[in-house]
């Protein structure tokens, strides 16, 4: 089995304080200092008055490497790495 080491979470009271900024405010600040389009586009609030505020692991897109994968692609998911980001995933 392929093992990942967990993420570093940010203290608590950091992330109870982000949750009092909001979406522009963030957007605006990330674009000051050089982050070009930094919004999601789709999203739709389900919980008006909620946010969404925690640690985030970005995923990249890799093609499926046919020398590597050579039975199917859900072969053995525990090869599969994108998979393992979501064993991390902790409610809150």
């Amino acid at each position: 089995m392929t093992h990942t080491p967990d993420i570093t979470r940010p203290p608590k009271d950091l992330i109870d304080a982000l949750k009092e900024i909001g979406a522009a405010t963030v957007a605006g600040t990330l674009g000051h200092m050089g982050f070009r389009s930094p919004h999601m586009v789709g999203p739709v609030a389900q919980n008006h008055g909620k946010s969404v505020v925690g640690p985030a692991l970005t995923l990249q897109f890799l093609p499926q490497r046919p020398d590597l994968f050579n039975e199917g692609e859900y072969a053995d998911p525990e090869t599969q790495l994108h998979r393992h980001v979501l064993y991390h995933a902790q409610e809150g």
